[in-house]
């Protein structure tokens, strides 16, 4: 069944077509048609204009949320996030008695004797 328009239906949106009771729509239309007058080239000024404006802008918003997520940033969480093994214990497993120092004396024994020619 299709739906029938009733008169009082196509009445209706004529009232909200009229674009006088806002003098916002009011000024965007005198300055679009203004703007449809003008030359090729100022039109692309124009645009380009509020293009960097308006980038600037979500440019400066980005900046100052991406400036505040660094301050809330907590490390902790990000390491726990990422589940990493605890090798705290693993180490005590291995060297029970702590991990051994190595100083010089201790890894010229490890290093390979050099055979004389």
């Amino acid at each position: 069944m299709r739906y029938q328009y009733t008169n009082e239906m196509r009445a209706l949106p004529n009232k909200f077509h009229s674009y006088h009771w806002c003098p916002f729509v009011k000024l965007m239309l005198s300055f679009v048609k203004k703007l449809q007058n003008q030359p090729e080239n100022i039109k692309k000024i124009i645009l380009w204009s509020i293009i960097i404006v308006i980038g600037l802008g979500l440019l400066t918003i980005w900046i100052l949320n991406f400036r505040q997520k660094i301050k809330e940033f907590k490390k902790e969480d990000l390491i726990k996030g990422f589940n990493l093994p605890n090798f705290q214990e693993d180490f005590k497993e291995i060297f029970p008695t702590g991990i051994p120092e190595f100083n010089k004396e201790n890894f010229q024994e490890m290093e390979p004797k050099k055979e004389t020619e």
